[in-house]
């Protein structure tokens, strides 16, 4: 039980969330610790607190990811199981401050940031390359999501691991960190959180990152990302940089989603700023290790000036968004309108 004890301290952080960021090595530690609980009762031996409030950390994180399908994002090195028997949660907003989820929701629609480190700094096995990823649920059913893992060995780990695997920008081609090898990663990416402000009928994120400071152009990536609850998520990306790089911007949808005529679900897919307008692709889903899936991916591929907003409006019919320079407008469904200067 010292052991049990003294790892927990070092592993679960104190949002409850497991150091490595992954919700599947999540759900098998909290199941562990659920059976550890059920046998200290049947020997009638108590259950000290600090495991019983481990537990109802960790249980507490699991409803604040838990999506309105009951199923978990596949974060970092993870795989499917069975749909979370515990109710979701219902706040608007849960800021997982430590391992660094912003969870966004309103009705059968939810939004998780990843806006926080991909691994501990001692740790970087299991990290993958998702820095300001982002995953979306609408209607109840998922839209964006994360591909997952696949493997722990060969070039398909690296890939699944990669950028270009998750929901935000790669740049020049190159990874947001070096994956050196199947359990290894170095030039770790930097997150800082710029601002977080709840105005009830919107939210505003902006976060950015400095990945790419080992190109010779050092670049840094600020995302900006625009939660109108009932209408849908925009996300405004500039680059800090000297010099044009190429980008793409990738967009990894859910099995059986497809864009079709600008349509994606429920929402309206249109890209925003200068550049290249969405074109699709296929890729892969693993919710199990040894399993894939195809899914279809949108992509833009462009070389922005530096400092110029583009990025993507996911919004319901009805609602509209324009990128003008650094002024971004939306028009919401209900006739209310909404302005904002992007700062990059």
């Amino acid at each position: 039980m010292v052991l049990l004890r003294d790892e927990l301290a070092k592993q679960i952080l104190a949002d409850g969330g497991h150091e490595e960021r992954s919700t599947a090595y999540h759900r098998v530690i909290l199941a562990d610790l659920v059976d550890v609980e059920r046998l200290l009762e049947c020997a009638s031996r108590p259950v000290p607190e600090w495991l019983s409030g481990t537990r109802a950390r960790m249980q507490a994180w699991q409803r604040a990811l838990r999506g309105p399908d009951g199923r978990l994002p596949l974060l970092n090195d993870a795989w499917e199981g069975p749909a979370a028997s515990e109710a979701r949660a219902e706040a608007p907003m849960t800021v997982l401050r430590q391992t660094g989820y912003l969870v966004l929701r309103h009705a059968e629609d939810q939004a998780v940031l990843d806006v926080g480190p991909v691994a501990p700094p001692h740790l970087p096995p299991h990290a993958h390359a998702d820095v300001l990823s982002f995953v979306l649920w609408a209607d109840g059913r998922p839209l964006i999501v994360d591909p997952g893992s696949f493997t722990y060995s060969g070039p398909e780990r690296r890939r699944f691991r990669g950028t270009a695997s998750h929901n935000t920008l790669e740049i020049d081609g190159l990874d947001q960190c070096e994956l050196w090898g199947d359990f290894r990663a170095a030039y770790m990416p930097r997150i800082e959180r710029l601002d977080i402000k709840d105005h009830g009928d919107s939210t505003v994120v902006v976060c950015r990152h400095d990945g790419y400071r080992r190109l010779a152009d050092p670049v840094g990536h600020e995302r900006t990302f625009l939660w109108l609850p009932g209408d849908g998520l925009v996300i405004v990306d500039t680059l800090d940089a000297q010099q044009r790089h190429a980008i793409r911007s990738r967009l990894h949808l859910a099995p059986g989603v497809i864009m079709q005529a600008g349509q994606i679900g429920p929402l309206r897919l249109a890209a925003l700023g200068p550049g290249a307008e969405p074109r699709s692709e296929r890729a892969k889903l693993s919710p199990y290790l040894g399993v894939a899936t195809p899914i279809e991916v949108v992509e833009r591929a462009f070389e922005p000036d530096p400092g110029v907003p583009f990025g993507w409006a996911l919004l319901r019919p009805g609602a509209q968004a324009a990128l003008d320079g650094r002024h971004l407008s939306i028009e919401r469904r209900d006739g209310s309108s909404l302005a904002l200067d992007i700062k990059g």
